[in-house]
């Protein structure tokens, strides 16, 4: 009997032990509250990495090539949701949650914070600004442009931040600005001939734009323009499509207009002015023209909305790599007849003098026309002037034509016939007669002059290497290079826009 009761205390015993040993294993695999909110917290901040900030004008994170991966993040966000409820396998589910945040990181490239992240050390003093310089509302270039500062302003400085940006009173509230801009001493201000810069700086598209002496061979060229600059952004303003208005205008007919003495009419154009222009702070405040010009057969909104080029401007100047700036966009095509408007073919010879006779209307009637009108800087260096195809051909013709009108010069896949030559539709008699025409006196030469070709250009082929090739014979400074997988148009049309826009009215 002893033995029996023995045998029944140690079996009890052993069963005790294991049910002490069975709820502790239930009680290590149920989540606790403490768990669930732990993942839950985790979750919400992973998604919030993923969101684009809404101050950032021209972020990666904007683009359409990152959107898809931020929805499926969002899409798998119910199901985290229910492992937190443990209505199945813990186990499992915290290996597909903790799966589902890795890829949501690894995926996620510079994620923007939501809130600023940086300290400023407090200070006080009136300090001087050495160049021309954005003014954003946190310390880096991928803040907020609320404006700029002047050579030789005096700013009251209110703080610094570790990466050295210092903090200002600017416009009654506060902003930034790097702080190679800021200085104790005020700067003695120079004129841009005796301001070149030093052999070691080189020209990024990464800093604040400083408006100094550049020298051409120095500017390093995007091959093709960087996609976030091509998209519209949701808090800038964009030049509207002739289809968008209800005034009854088309793109050769309506709208603004100015009167052209040599052509004896009026001719439509488009102005974009920049973010700003008309706020009561700007009112004193004069700007830079870009003049950009189409192509045969094309009309004002051709390279303005068709071919992008004002979201391209838009953005770069948003951004801060472009300098503020007037955009005008006329029709070049300066007949005398009112009734004739467009060419009928790419040999009609009385179109293409109608295209050439604008290199005589620009600096005649265009260029007073804007004086008259709007809050332009005058000068060589604040005019530039960029065209495409026809307009391209134009761009070259009126740089040398009139060298001391414009100190910037771009063309994107020019047209032949600057000089003669002979193409597959004309025979060119040559806007200039020599190729030895084409140089520049040593007080003219321009700040900038870029010629783009694509690398497959079917309509004008060689012709823009041609023109390199003259001025490199002349020995006339130039910036030539051909825009990879491109015809006769994108993205060679935007390559080039954007080169120009980035690098036009540093040395004013």
């Amino acid at each position: 009997m002893k033995r029996i009761l023995s045998f029944m205390l140690a079996l009890a015993l052993a069963l005790s032990l294991c049910g002490c040993a069975s709820g502790e294993k239930d009680k290590q695999d149920k989540p606790t509250n403490a768990d669930v909110t732990k993942a839950d917290e985790t979750s919400a901040s992973d998604e919030s990495t993923t969101q684009p900030s809404e101050t950032d004008p021209v972020s990666d994170e904007t683009t359409a090539s990152d959107e898809p991966e931020v929805t499926t993040t969002d899409e798998t966000e119910p199901e985290v949701t229910t492992v937190s409820e443990a209505t199945s396998d813990p186990e499992t589910e915290a290996v597909t949650e903790a799966t589902t945040v890795a890829t949501t990181v690894a995926e996620t490239e510079a994620p923007t914070p939501t809130e600023p992240e940086y300290k400023v050390e407090k200070m006080s003093a009136k300090m001087y600004v050495t160049a021309t310089a954005n003014v954003r509302s946190g310390p880096a270039t991928s803040y907020e442009r609320l404006g700029h500062v002047d050579e030789g302003d005096a700013v009251d400085v209110t703080g610094i931040c570790e990466n050295g940006w210092y903090r200002i009173k600017f416009k009654g509230g506060e902003g930034f600005v790097g702080e190679s801009y800021i200085v104790k001493d005020k700067p003695v201000v120079t004129t841009a001939a005796t301001t070149a810069p030093k052999e070691t700086e080189k020209v990024t598209q990464a800093t604040e734009p400083v408006k100094k002496a550049i020298a051409m061979n120095e500017i390093v060229l995007e091959n093709h323009c960087p996609n976030k600059y091509t998209r519209k952004k949701s808090n800038l303003t964009y030049a509207k499509d002739w289809r968008e208005y209800s005034d009854g205008r088309t793109e050769r007919n309506g709208g603004e207009t100015y009167y052209s003495s040599v052509c004896g009419r009026d001719l439509v154009l488009n102005v974009v002015l920049p973010q700003g222009y008309n706020d009561a702070a700007n009112k004193d405040k004069k700007y830079p023209v870009l003049y950009v010009l189409h192509g045969f057969f094309g009309h004002r909104y051709s390279m303005m909305t068709d071919d992008a080029c004002d979201t391209v401007i838009t953005n770069a100047i948003a951004e801060g790599v472009a300098e503020e700036m007037i955009v005008v966009y006329p029709d070049i095509f300066a007949s005398k007849d009112s009734n004739y408007l467009e060419p009928s073919a790419f040999n009609d010879q009385k179109g293409i003098e109608a295209y050439d006779r604008f290199v005589e209307v620009i600096a005649k009637d265009l260029m007073p026309y804007m004086a008259k009108n709007y809050r332009v800087a005058e000068g060589r260096e604040n005019t530039a002037v960029f065209g495409f195809s026809m307009g391209g051909r134009e761009a070259l013709a009126i740089g040398f034509t009139h060298p001391d009108k414009f100190g910037y010069i771009a063309a994107a896949c020019p047209a032949p016939g600057l000089v003669p030559a002979r193409d597959w539709a004309n025979n060119h008699p040559g806007q200039f007669k020599k190729e030895s025409d084409l140089v520049f006196d040593e007080k003219n030469k321009p700040y900038l002059l870029i010629i783009g070709a694509a690398d497959n250009d079917g309509v004008v082929g060689s012709f823009p290497e041609e023109y390199h090739k003259i001025l490199d014979k002349n020995k006339t400074e130039h910036l030539f290079y051909f825009v990879k997988d491109s015809g006769h148009g994108n993205p060679a049309i935007q390559s080039v826009c954007y080169n120009f826009a980035a690098n036009i009215f540093k040395n004013n």
